[in-house]
């Protein structure tokens, strides 16, 4: 198999068609045309669907691009490996995280990553949806308790809860019921089971407010709007500051955050190095 019409037609699968994947590269369309038919012709199988002004992969060409994208980027690393960089982290980091941690610590986290590691460039996309590393080109995800890490590997960097916090005048009326704001995608409930110092108990609460996320819970509940469920480290410093009490602990909220990325043979300098880097800044032991 031609090692560059793998790649041409990566190129093509990836834009959609020939004249896109012409434009972005500067490849010729005649050369990307001429490796896409050689490459067919050499497998004895139609990759491509071409019509007037779109191109769709068969069965066969979907198959080719989701097993030659692995094997082209180990190709790529076994290079580098072989040329003496494999300790010089380069090139575009894509990463996708969930929009709370983006808010909370990706800032942060990319500029001190990009002063330790300047060959590198980071693109960081917020979405709370479960990406595929694969096919949308992702180097690195940070995952939220991910249900399955299949093809994955990677490391658990943080753990959080839910704690149920409220101002000082809210939190006083616990003894019945209080106002509550949670998040618009979660069922109305009619209390929360909490742990604290004092033991396990339930506290009743009326919802007056749906909000879309986690920041915006917390701003209403500061404003006093009523008592949230909300993630510990997003809380932290309020409760510290006397802003906020804590009414304890929400039963069966314990959290882990992973930064994953594909099983591959050889991983990437870039990646080694943002996985490491992210581990030891928030320490969170074994």
């Amino acid at each position: 198999m031609d090692l560059l019409a793998l790649k041409d037609f990566v190129l093509v699968a990836q834009h959609g068609g020939i004249g896109a994947a012409s434009r972005a590269s500067g490849r010729s369309k005649a050369t990307l045309s001429r490796h896409l038919a050689g490459l067919e012709d050499d497998l004895g199988v139609r990759l491509v669907e071409r019509g007037a002004n779109t191109l769709r992969l068969t069965d066969e060409g979907r198959a080719l691009h989701a097993r030659s994208r692995e094997l082209l980027l180990e190709f790529a690393e076994l290079r580098e490996a072989i040329q003496g960089r494999r300790d010089d982290p380069h090139g575009q980091l894509r990463i996708s995280a969930p929009l709370l941690f983006c808010h909370m610590h990706m800032a942060m986290l990319a500029a001190q990553f990009r002063a330790r590691h300047p060959g590198v460039v980071l693109d960081v996309q917020a979405d709370d949806r479960q990406v595929d590393l694969v096919d949308e080109g992702f180097d690195v995800v940070i995952r939220v308790n991910p249900p399955d890490t299949h093809g994955l590997v990677g490391r658990c960097f943080m753990e959080d809860w839910l704690t149920l916090v409220a101002t000082p005048a809210i939190a006083a009326r616990a003894a019945g019921e209080v106002p509550a704001v949670i998040l618009s995608s979660q069922k109305t409930q009619g209390h929360w089971t909490v742990q604290s110092n004092a033991g396990g108990r339930q506290i009743a609460g009326s919802v007056v407010l749906k909000l879309p996320s986690y920041v915006l819970v917390r701003t209403a509940v500061l404003e006093g709007a009523g008592a949230a469920a909300l993630p510990h480290s997003l809380v932290d410093g309020d409760l510290r500051r006397g802003k906020l009490l804590n009414m304890g602990t929400v039963e069966g909220s314990a959290t882990q955050i992973w930064v994953l990325h594909t099983a591959r043979r050889l991983t990437s300098p870039k990646v080694r190095a943002f996985v490491d880097f992210v581990s030891n800044r928030f320490r969170t032991p074994e």
